[in-house]
């Protein structure tokens, strides 16, 4: 069930007749754990964390009841505090895979989502087609990553990303295509 999408923090609208294809956007599911500092799934569902040259540690957190920064009284929200060593490599990443590579080819996907950080910094935004498993071509970074600037209060943030078609790609056989 999609909640509002003042309430979203992640939202892909208006996309194949569905508002939201991302699962557990509110990160009101952590069944796994309540917390992570290893690579994949292990916290909050359908989401997967990652890391290269630096440590992360995700965690649930709660909304205290009744705050009126983020709308609608979301309970929770994702934490990703992250340590780094120096390196232009280094990164923390949160991700979900939306099934089927084609999903929204050809179409402009808008991802909304509500952010703050400890001091201002910039994150990026990055959407990726994957053919599968002996498709052509493996991955393809659709768009240059797009900055985000964080602040230390609550924002909305907006990114409306144009996809492009695949056609004259080769769809891989194993069925794991996002």
């Amino acid at each position: 069930m999609t909640k509002s999408a003042t309430r979203e923090t992640a939202d892909i609208a208006g996309v194949v007749g569905r508002k939201n294809a991302i699962i557990n956007g509110n990160f009101d599911i952590w069944q796994r754990g309540t917390s992570q500092t290893a690579d994949g799934y292990g916290s909050d569902d359908r989401w997967i964390n990652g890391r290269g040259g630096s440590t992360q540690v995700v965690s649930r957190q709660a909304f205290t009841l009744g705050q009126t920064d983020v709308p609608n009284n979301p309970k929770y929200y994702s934490r990703t505090v992250v340590s780094s060593v120096a390196g232009a490599g280094n990164l923390a990443v949160k991700f979900q895979r939306i099934e089927g590579v084609e999903t929204f080819a050809g179409t402009t996907a808008t991802v909304s989502f509500w952010a703050k950080a400890d001091a201002n910094k910039n994150i990026a935004l990055e959407l990726y087609q994957y053919f599968g498993t002996g498709g052509s071509p493996s991955a393809v970074v659709l768009v240059s990553p797009t900055t985000v600037s964080l602040t230390t209060s609550w924002v909305k943030h907006t990114v409306s990303v144009a996809l492009p078609s695949i056609a004259n790609k080769v769809l891989g056989t194993d069925g794991n295509d996002y």
